[in-house]
């Protein structure tokens, strides 16, 4: 990983750079909470902050889209960069304040565009380390940065708790250190000044009202889908991963109600328990974006993704039927792993795949999709676990994950067979 480091300068600084924003908004999504529960009426606001939270990832198509348009991509990083300083030191001065509603409607819309701003420069960023990257190193780097990222998300809740003691839950500090943070990743960033050079731009016609690029948005969209759909090297992986991302999204509810019930699973208590759990696959997720053992990481796709599959089974077994913690750490460490190493191999394919000048849109597309299967399973799950049991709801997680290893066992055995045939024909 050092002589990565030591060969790519742009891709290390570009990711210096976005580490002290996913560390800035890592401490203000934590302290945004806790400063939410200071306001009159607590439970509402902590309520309404849990929400708000979530709301960037849902129009992460549009961010994705806006991203494609956008020429010059290192100076448009540049200037967001510099919007998020400004708006967490007005998130300072407004702290300064007496609280109530307006205050905290202030506060709610800086933090959705500062998140909004935050996806839209992870799509600028995915552009600009594909040119600054050779092919071959792209799915590599990509674990890298999500490793990094990963980590920073872990330590950036611990600091945060920290940083706020420390300053005695002083607001206003704490908004000019998180805008120092942004500061800091401006800085780095403006270092690469030489490595992406200012071009100079095609001036676009202004006289296209909103209705038309509305409509115009809408049809690119749609053809976008379209295009994942159809490019079928990507199709059968993007499939694949969606219903892996419901299994997964379903299993934790699942797993948190089947926790309650039954005090065989628990490691002390609940809250421990489930703590345990996440930091194993959390933990193992950042050491398989690191660290990927090479023999692995060189092996195609489909096998990374039947290997994750068998774990799931595991997984499920050893929660639903077996009521057996061991193994269902052990394959939670597995499982995170496996998912450190091929989660940058589809996002490496999907860029090297499609258009280069829809690139983010697409991806932006199958990011949302995979968001938008956690509530989706979440309900479903939930819904009928209440009316059915944990049995028949552990059994359809099952079901799905079999006819995924069904699909996927038989694709790889036509090929095999198909390759056989070209050799036997030579």
């Amino acid at each position: 990983m050092i002589k990565f480091f030591v060969k790519n300068p742009t891709f290390r600084q570009l990711l210096l750079s976005n580490s002290f924003s996913v560390l800035g908004k890592t401490l203000f999504d934590l302290v945004f909470i806790i400063y939410a529960a200071t306001f009159p009426n607590p439970e509402l606001a902590v309520g309404i902050a849990s929400i708000v939270a979530s709301l960037p990832y849902v129009f992460s198509f549009i961010v994705g889209y806006l991203s494609d348009k956008t020429d010059n991509k290192y100076r448009y990083l540049l200037r967001t960069k510099l919007c998020q300083v400004l708006l967490y030191l007005i998130f300072a001065v407004l702290t300064l304040f007496d609280k109530n509603m307006v205050l905290f409607t202030l506060i709610i819309i800086i933090n959705i565009i500062s998140d909004i701003i935050s996806t839209y420069n992870g799509y600028l960023t995915l552009s600009l380390n594909q040119k600054a990257i050779k092919a071959d190193d792209l799915s590599y780097a990509l674990g890298i940065q999500n490793g990094f990222y990963d980590s920073l998300s872990l330590a950036g809740r611990a600091l945060g708790t920290l940083l706020l003691s420390l300053l005695a839950y002083n607001y206003f500090q704490f908004g000019l250190a998180n805008a120092a943070f942004f500061a800091l990743s401006f800085v780095f960033a403006l270092s690469l000044r030489s490595s992406f050079p200012y071009k100079e731009s095609k001036m676009k016609s202004a006289g296209a009202n909103v209705q038309a690029q509305i409509t115009q948005f809408f049809k690119d969209t749609i053809h976008n889908l379209k295009s994942l759909v159809n490019i079928k090297a990507i199709f059968k992986f993007v499939s694949l991963f969606l219903a892996m991302n419901f299994v997964s999204s379903g299993l934790y509810s699942l797993m948190t109600m089947t926790l309650v019930g039954n005090s065989s699973l628990l490691i002390g208590n609940l809250a421990l328990t489930l703590t345990i759990i996440e930091v194993v696959e959390v933990s193992s997720s950042i050491i398989g974006s690191l660290f990927p053992l090479k023999w692995y990481r060189d092996l195609k796709l489909e096998y990374n993704i039947l290997a994750e599959l068998l774990f799931t089974v595991l997984l499920i077994v050893s929660l639903g039927y077996l009521s057996n913690i061991g193994l269902v750490l052990l394959s939670s460490l597995f499982i995170g792993y496996l998912g450190g190493v091929s989660n940058p191999k589809i996002t490496s394919l999907i860029l090297q795949t499609v258009p280069e000048e829809r690139q983010n849109s697409i991806f932006s597309i199958y990011s949302t999709l995979i968001t938008l299967t956690v509530p989706m399973a979440a309900s479903l799950i939930v819904a009928i676990n209440s009316v059915f049991g944990s049995t028949i709801a552990f059994f359809l997680l099952l079901l799905i994950v079999l006819i995924c290893l069904v699909y996927l066992v038989n694709r790889l055995l036509k090929e095999v067979l198909t390759n056989n045939k070209r050799a036997n024909g030579r």
